[in-house]
């Protein structure tokens, strides 16, 4: 019987020879029936999210229009999105239509009619419109997430701020222009949020005081002396807005359960992965592959406890890793929480050279900002976030944020939060980071403008988030800070405590495990500090599906790299990660043929 890890795949790569005879129709005319389509899916989303228009570096849009007439134009970097009823029910009708239209005996030809790029993108549409009809019709975090719009808000007033896109005097004047229509996104909010989980509404309300100190402090501390007036014209009701927004959040129904449920869940790795099997099968292979690494975590931390200890023997498995711990994270760790963003600098430069040296990865020559975290986004980023460079100009360069120690943290809070994130860990982070950098850079090379936004913008994220686990293991097989016990002993509590959040990922939200269980899993099973375990436990309750799927992606990356080298006699791993990361994201079928296809080239 095939194994889970075997199986990950499933029907999506059947064979390699059938992938590779795929889309070998006759090239004419009939290939150009697919580009209208693909055009339409670059460019309309973003004009529904014009926050993700300005973060992709898409600032303009203009309209089609009949014969012999111009379209309207649509300055995007000033607008925040429409989420009233009217405008998702146009989104709806949108999708339905691509949808509709792509599976049409009359507009579409079958897909095999098409080649190379245009069957790649097939696909690719058909993923994305899947994804956007569940997430409206289905998920609806606008109508169930109060978060949802401080995220909206937050990304719209700070992209301008960091991406710079246009001269200062402009950009601010984007940020003018959004604060004020706070006040309507946040009646649309009020009008389509009912009820909500006491979790949400709580991280919701923190986001809305994240948001308020940086309309009041963070943004005029750069703000052109000639936008002052106008920038407090603006600001000041935007700030009553959100005020109102947080007495609105204290008087919601709390009465929703936070849980996605089974079936929401499982539709959701379905759409966001193409993967097929059964999650109790994605279960199995986790629980097996968490026995294995805490059996070797174990092995690896006995000599250790020796070598500190001399012949007194820990009562059990808890003691022995508590011992440990207790001396090795205090002894390699910062003193203080004000070193966290030059120490993550000092790794990402280390994973850097290893990157170079190895041949893992062609290092990109875009700039990568490392600073801390804005405070809007650390209750859901607690270690790091990630803002990637605009797709249609990348040279522009990416953030890489740390989440810094809060600054009412206790001493015992501060130290247990240093302890965690050891100067080891802290490494294996920044191997995440650097990932996340790699893959946008890269994914922002396809020549091609509407491919580029087509397979990039809400991109299969099987392949985004699953990429930066798969080169985390990578990178550890293949030597990365070799040869220390006490680095071992680090990468596999790290391994451990990826395996167990996946493991509670789905068991929380898809098979109503107790919460208390899960935190005794995480302190006794995986070792981990007080604050780290509530920490953990609310990212898995606010981002169901994250950590699974980037388990279930690093299984298709392996896989998809496995197929690579059956076809190919002279594999490389750089040439391998080159070719796929500049095909840009997509399911795992239609990324074998690609970086086949172009070993050919």
């Amino acid at each position: 019987m095939k194994s889970t890890n075997q199986r990950l795949l499933s029907c999506a790569v059947l064979s390699i020879a059938a992938i590779l005879l795929a889309g070998c129709g006759p090239i004419g005319p009939v290939q150009e029936n697919i580009d209208p389509l693909v055009a339409e899916m670059a460019t309309q989303p973003l004009v529904f999210d014009p926050v993700e228009a300005t973060a992709v570096g898409y600032h303009q849009h203009t309209a089609a229009a009949a014969e012999g007439e111009s379209g309207a134009t649509t300055d995007l970097d000033t607008l925040l999105g429409d989420y009233s009823s009217s405008a998702i029910a146009a989104q709806v009708s949108f999708y339905n239509d691509i949808n509709a239209r792509l599976h049409s005996a009359e507009d579409m030809p079958p897909r095999e009619k098409f080649n190379s790029e245009r069957w790649i993108n097939y696909a690719v549409v058909e993923n994305r419109v899947a994804r956007a009809l569940y997430r409206l019709e289905k998920e609806q975090p606008f109508k169930h997430n109060p978060g949802f719009y401080v995220r909206v808000l937050g990304n719209g007033l700070f992209t301008p701020v960091v991406v710079e896109y246009a001269p200062e005097a402009d950009r601010y004047a984007d940020i003018i222009a959004r604060l004020g229509q706070v006040p309507t996104l946040l009646e649309q909010a009020q009008a389509n949020v009912t009820k909500s989980s006491e979790l949400q509404i709580a991280a919701a309300k923190e986001g809305v005081d994240g948001l308020i100190a940086l309309i009041q402090k963070g943004i005029p501390a750069k703000l052109p002396a000639s936008l002052k007036g106008q920038y407090d014209g603006a600001a000041g009701p935007a700030v009553q807005a959100l005020q109102g927004y947080n007495q609105f959040l204290s008087g919601l129904d709390s009465s929703a359960d936070w849980r996605l449920g089974r079936t929401l869940y499982e539709e959701r790795i379905k759409v966001y992965s193409r993967y097929e099997e059964s999650l109790d099968s994605v279960l199995g292979g986790l629980q097996a592959e968490f026995d294995e690494t805490y059996g070797q975590l174990i092995e690896t931390a006995r000599p250790i406890h020796r070598g500190i200890y001399g012949g007194q023997r820990a009562p059990n498995d808890f003691a022995l890793m508590r011992d440990i711990l207790d001396v090795v994270s205090d002894e390699n760790r910062l003193s203080s929480g004000d070193g966290l963003v030059e120490r993550i600098e000092q790794d990402v430069d280390e994973v850097k050279k290893f990157m170079k040296s190895e041949e893992v990865i062609v290092v990109p020559d875009v700039s990568l900002t490392i600073a801390k975290t804005p405070e809007f986004l650390s209750l859901t980023n607690p270690v790091d976030a990630f803002q990637a460079p605009p797709l249609l100009d990348p040279q522009e360069g990416a953030q890489y944020w740390i989440t810094p120690i809060p600054a009412d943290w206790s001493r015992a809070q501060t130290l247990s939060k240093l302890r965690e994130y050891n100067n080891f860990k802290l490494k294996i982070v920044a191997i995440d980071g650097y990932a996340r950098y790699a893959q946008a850079v890269l994914s922002a090379q396809l020549p091609d403008r509407n491919d580029r936004l087509l397979r990039n913008v809400d991109g299969n994220r099987g392949f985004t988030r699953g990429w930066n686990w798969y080169l985390i293991e990578s990178s550890i097989n293949l030597g990365f800070q070799s040869g220390g016990q006490q680095f071992k002993l680090n990468w596999l509590k790290y391994k451990l405590e990826f395996l167990a959040s996946c493991i509670l990922d789905i068991k929380l939200h898809a098979m109503d495990m107790p919460l208390e269980e899960a935190r005794e899993l995480l302190r006794r099973q995986v070792f981990m500090e007080a604050g780290a375990i509530e920490s953990a436990v609310r990212k898995i309750q606010l981002t169901p599906t994250d950590t699974a799927l980037s388990y279930i992606g690093s299984k298709q990356w392996q896989q998809v790299k496995e197929g690579y080298q059956e076809a190919t006699t002279d594999f490389s791993l750089q040439s391998f990660h080159d070719k796929a990361l500049t095909s840009g994201p997509m399911p795992p079928a239609e990324l074998i043929y690609s970086t086949v296809n172009r070993h050919k080239d």
